[in-house]
């Protein structure tokens, strides 16, 4: 059983056209690309007249051709004329269009026209107004809830108790788990960084906590019951022969449990396929019994139809990704991540500026052709800037060697990297050409859930 990857975008082509749009923004940037007409066309550029629904103008000694960009209210248009300069007979070109399915234009507030690549790529701002509420801002967190909202964690156990646990390779698809009896219970886990978090206390105290049966302010001597040491108060929360514990990003197994010879584990603690040799967990620290496995890596099938846990809980593997780099960012409190492979190696830095945006992208397409009634719908993306390290970076960039303290850092196993800088260079090749870079960082996004939660 595959995770879903989500819809491809469409990458930057002849006709393609870009609208972003911020929250609080009433005005959109839109891009779009303008091309010459074709290869017998091709001349010089003159006298370029930037005007509400003009864009271009293109001559040569016989024929002048000039395209327009008309706006209006759910649709834009670039149309072309021809004209001949001696008998001035003029020929009108098919026209292209997009039309929105939630996007309102203003075309009376389109402004600051110019070429952004000062040959063919149009740019403008125009007021835009997404479905009919305007967009509200949003915290790290509150985007990493609303990700998580299709289904929460202890009701994808809830619909699970009773099931056969089984899991898989994601990559191979080799068995791991296979337990069809109905001993076997699932338990969440709070968030993600639980057992590196509440275990850091040795001891609670009842007196400390204001929990004394008295409720007195005093302060009493504490007795040996009310010291709960902390290795017995994890225990709950671990795996045991009875329970599997799973997590948002991870679930964790007794070593015991996996089927025979499934897995090989390297001198670092890290968990391998054994048919196919990826990273798919590590031994946990605390705990060499226990395997971590990491959901991207193995599929656990616990549904009825054996949907994945990915496709049942985020519906694809990029609107999970979107939940990692919110959930990490906000939890060490930094807006720059380090994702390392499980042997410390780092390959990408994000950074997250906006919290998000929303995006409308595509081609115009002839008017007169197939599908051009076809509605082009907007979705909200969490946008960033990358960077992706090499053997030598990776050495002498602060950010990658762990001298940069306000760079956060996440492990996680290398096809995850290496899934994660695919989606965002895909996303980078949607952009306009003029928007992919900033200094050494590339800019790219991920497609978060369309919800209500980002208009309301």
């Amino acid at each position: 059983m595959a995770v879903m990857e989500g819809m491809p975008l469409k990458s930057w082509e002849t006709r393609s056209f870009f609208i972003e749009l911020k929250p609080r923004s009433e005005f959109a940037s839109l891009f779009v690309d303008c091309p010459p007409s074709d290869n017998s066309e091709i001349g010089c550029y003159s006298n370029q007249q930037m005007q509400n629904e003009t864009t271009e103008t293109e001559s040569k000694e016989t024929v002048e051709r000039k395209e327009m960009v008309h706006f209006r209210e759910h649709s834009i248009e670039m149309s072309s004329i021809v004209q001949q300069r001696k008998n001035g007979a003029t020929e009108m070109l098919p026209s292209y269009w997009a039309k929105f399915g939630d996007l309102n234009l203003y075309p009376d507030s389109v402004c600051a026209l110019t070429w952004a690549d000062n040959h063919r790529l149009f740019m403008c701002k125009v007021r835009v107004i997404v479905g009919e509420c305007p967009l509200v801002p949003k915290t790290f967190h509150q985007l990493a809830v609303s990700v998580l909202s299709g289904m929460l964690l202890d009701e994808y156990i809830e619909n699970a108790q009773l099931l056969p646990v089984q899991a898989e390779c994601a990559e191979c698809s080799a068995a791991l788990l296979n337990y069809s009896n109905n001993n076997l219970k699932l338990q969440s886990l709070p968030e993600d960084g639980w057992l590196n978090t509440s275990p850091s206390m040795e001891y609670f105290c009842r007196d400390t906590c204001s929990g004394a049966t008295s409720h007195s302010h005093g302060h009493h001597g504490a007795h040996s019951s009310d010291l709960i040491c902390a290795d017995d108060v994890q225990k709950q929360w671990l795996p045991n022969e009875q329970r599997i514990v799973i997590s948002d990003s991870y679930f964790l197994v007794l070593r015991k449990m996996i089927i025979s010879n499934a897995v090989t584990i390297d001198e670092s603690n890290i968990v391998l396929c054994a048919k196919c040799s990826v990273e798919i967990g590590v031994i946990l620290k605390r705990n060499a019994d226990i395997v971590q496995f990491h959901h991207v890596m193995c599929n656990l099938l616990v549904t009825d139809d054996r949907e994945t846990y990915i496709n049942t809980r985020f519906g694809t593997l990029e609107h999970f990704f979107a939940w990692t780099l919110l959930y990490q960012c906000e939890s060490q409190t930094s807006g720059k991540l380090v994702l390392r492979s499980y042997d410390k190696r780092p390959y990408l830095l994000v950074w997250l500026l906006d919290s998000y945006v929303v995006i409308s992208q595509g081609e115009l397409v002839e008017a007169e052709a197939e599908g051009s009634d076809r509605l082009v719908y907007s979705f909200p993306a969490l946008k960033m800037l990358y960077k992706i390290f090499d053997a030598e970076s990776a050495k002498t960039d602060p950010r990658a060697n762990g001298e940069d303290a306000s760079v956060g850092i996440l492990d996680i196993p290398l096809t995850c990297c290496v899934k994660l800088t695919e989606m965002l260079l895909e996303s980078s090749l949607a952009l306009p050409p003029t928007g992919r870079s900033v200094g050494q960082f590339y800019v790219g996004f991920l497609k978060l859930k369309k919800c209500d939660g980002l208009t309301n």
